[in-house]
């Protein structure tokens, strides 16, 4: 009898996740959305902090990029994360 083949097990894509205000937001699926392009993955970096070059990129549209926020998936920031620690 023949050894059976093991089916390879596939690790899903890592999440993208910006620091904004204190959460941790989803932006996996809005990556390839972005009118601004990939720039949004600068930001998607461990340590670093998206509040300031969200506000200064979008000032003139804030109250929509705060809508379109509120429908990504969130999460507060936890502790062991480092947010008093994030780049500014």
């Amino acid at each position: 009898m023949a050894p059976r083949a093991v089916e390879p097990t596939l690790t899903p894509p890592k999440r993208k996740e910006i620091f904004y205000e204190g959460y941790l937001y989803d932006v996996t699926d809005w990556i390839p959305k972005h009118p601004g392009g990939r720039v949004i993955e600068y930001y998607t970096d461990e340590r670093e902090d998206a509040t300031i070059p969200i506000q200064q990129f979008h000032h003139r549209s804030i109250k929509q990029i705060l809508a379109r926020m509120k429908t990504l998936p969130k999460r507060p920031c936890p502790p062991e994360a480092g947010n008093t620690q994030l780049m500014h």
